[in-house]
């Protein structure tokens, strides 16, 4: 019996799955102080205008600057921005703590 040529052979490397695309903690370090000095040089309330657009300086690709109060209540979000004003302090990422079942 003669093999065919013309069949691929699955190999580590042609069932390697590609990793997501990863931003160094350098990367991230910048973008945090360069969202700082906006907030020093502008204040608050344009800052968090900034964060919260969507095609805003502060929306890099996947990366993006939100902003929370000292109370857990959503400043900024240029993702959700149905978020921004709701308090998400007991929230986790399944949904909210301390919500009963019924029973």
């Amino acid at each position: 019996m003669q093999s065919d040529s013309s069949t691929a052979v699955p190999t580590p490397e042609s069932t390697t799955v590609p990793q997501a695309q990863y931003t160094s903690n350098e990367t991230l370090v910048a973008f945090v102080e360069s969202a700082v000095a906006y907030v020093q040089e502008n204040g608050k309330k344009t800052a968090l205008a900034e964060f919260n657009d969507p095609n805003g300086a502060f929306v890099r690709g996947e990366l993006y600057i939100y902003a929370y109060d000292f109370n857990g209540t959503t400043l900024a979000h240029p993702v959700n921005p149905e978020k921004v004003g709701v308090n998400r302090l007991n929230e986790t990422e399944g949904g909210v703590l301390g919500r009963s079942s019924g029973r």
